[in-house]
């Protein structure tokens, strides 16, 4: 080694994006008779590891207003372990939906996030 060399720090893992398509089931949020989400606006992916219907659970909210639903369970199986390393997803839907009390929807969305 000479006077001059360096010493080179580890390469640190950069962030990947990643996007994929999946199925979601809508449900108006508690609390609420009506509520209208606008097309391509972002929703927040929630992981619920406690679900005691789906240990895989993650649910969909939206500003403020709850969780207006889920993933469908082959999505969420995917998505909960990349969620419990600490990806933090947000969700897309293809349209705008009214959701009344007592709906239920089942559509398609993009999820987004980047993984550490």
């Amino acid at each position: 080694m000479g006077l001059f060399t360096r010493k080179k720090k580890p390469a640190t893992p950069r962030p990947k994006l990643v996007t994929r398509n999946v199925d979601i089931w809508l449900t108006a949020p508690e609390g609420y008779k009506r509520t209208v989400i606008p097309a391509k606006t972002p929703l927040t992916a929630v992981r619920e590891p406690a679900n005691r219907h789906d240990k895989n659970a993650v649910a969909i909210h939206f500003d403020g207003r709850g969780r207006v639903g889920y993933l469908a369970r082959s999505d969420a199986k995917r998505a909960a372990p990349e969620m419990d390393a600490g990806t933090k997803y947000t969700v897309k839907l293809d349209g705008r939906y009214t959701l009344a009390k007592d709906d239920m929807w089942q559509t398609s969305g993009k999820l987004r996030g980047w993984t550490k």
